[in-house]
Order: C-alpha cells, then sequence, then structure tokens
C-alpha cells in the first residue's frame, strides 16, 4: 500500500506544469474536480516527488487533449534524458512513465524534442507551448516562479577536481 502511495503521488509531477501552469486548465480542473490537500507529513513529503506550495486537483475525466512534454536535447551526460532516432529514453523519462502508468486514467502525450535553453523550456511551458516538460531540470528561483516542480529526486552537487601537488620534487 505503501508503495502504491508513493508512485501514485509521484504520478503528481505528470500533471503539476500542465494543471497549474495553464490558467484555463486549473479552472477547469478546479471546476471538475475537488481539490484537496495531499494529507502527506513531512518526512513522507521528502521521501517522494510531491508537489508542494499548493493544492493538486486533478484533470477533468472528459480531458482528451494529447499533452505535449517537452524533454531537452542534450550533447552531454545522457542518463536522465537521451534522445535518439528510435526514441527518448532516461532515468526521467522511466520515472515518468512509471507515474503514468499509476494512474487511474489513460493520459495521452507525445514528447516533444527542445533545443534550446533550460530557461527557454520552462517558459515554453509557462506559456503554454508546451503543456509539461521532463528533464534534468534545476529548480532555480526564477524558474520557480513561473511553474511548479516536484520536489528534487535527485542532487546534483558542485564539485571541484584539483591537481595535488607532487611532494616528492
Amino acid at each position: 500500500m505503501e508503495e502504491h502511495r508513493r508512485l501514485a503521488m509521484a504520478a503528481a509531477f505528470v500533471i503539476l506544469l500542465t494543471v497549474w501552469s495553464s490558467p484555463a486548465m486549473a479552472m477547469a480542473a478546479a471546476a471538475a474536480t475537488e481539490v484537496h490537500s495531499l494529507g502527506l507529513n513531512c518526512n513522507e513529503t521528502e521521501r517522494i516527488n510531491a508537489v508542494v506550495r499548493r493544492n493538486l486537483g486533478g484533470l477533468p475525466e472528459v480531458y482528451h487533449k494529447k499533452l505535449k512534454i517537452a524533454v531537452p536535447l542534450k550533447h552531454g551526460f545522457r542518463a536522465f534524458v537521451n534522445v535518439t532516432d528510435q526514441g527518448v529514453t532516461g532515468y526521467c523519462i522511466d520515472l515518468f512513465e512509471a507515474a503514468v502508468n499509476k494512474l487511474p486514467y489513460r493520459l495521452i502525450y507525445e514528447f516533444v524534442v527542445f533545443d534550446r535553453s533550460y530557461d527557454e523550456l520552462v517558459q515554453s511551458v509557462s506559456s503554454g507551448i508546451n503543456d509539461a516538460a521532463v528533464g534534468d531540470i534545476t529548480i532555480i528561483a526564477d524558474r520557480a516562479s513561473h511553474v511548479e516542480f516536484t520536489m528534487p529526486y535527485t542532487e546534483s552537487g558542485v564539485s571541484m577536481l584539483v591537481l595535488a601537488e607532487n611532494e616528492s620534487e
């Protein structure tokens, strides 16, 4: 049961940018479904990817639009998102699809490859060009003022590699 609840809450990130980045969708979702609190204690919220600062509703049952999910085109580290001729893969994509598969309804979506900066990727969601974004998007204050993010599900630390002095000289 606990695992089912965690996966269901992770599914919230599927709708987080879609519902709350579009005023029209937010009103439609609020009108069609009851908006309710996640009801999680702080410790549980810290362990899963849950939306914070705002109560979540859901997509209306009559909502059948194919969602455009933007994914960043990257030329470096591809473990999180990897775009090839065969499709889009990676850790973020696997997590997204696992969450979608746990939803109690069918979510129709397509991945849209986005070949610009991460700031422009977030702006494309905020402006309604794309319905959501999935990828290794760093949460910074400016971006968070335009869209809602999940809690981080991985951390990136700043590290420095320096050449040690050779003590034998």
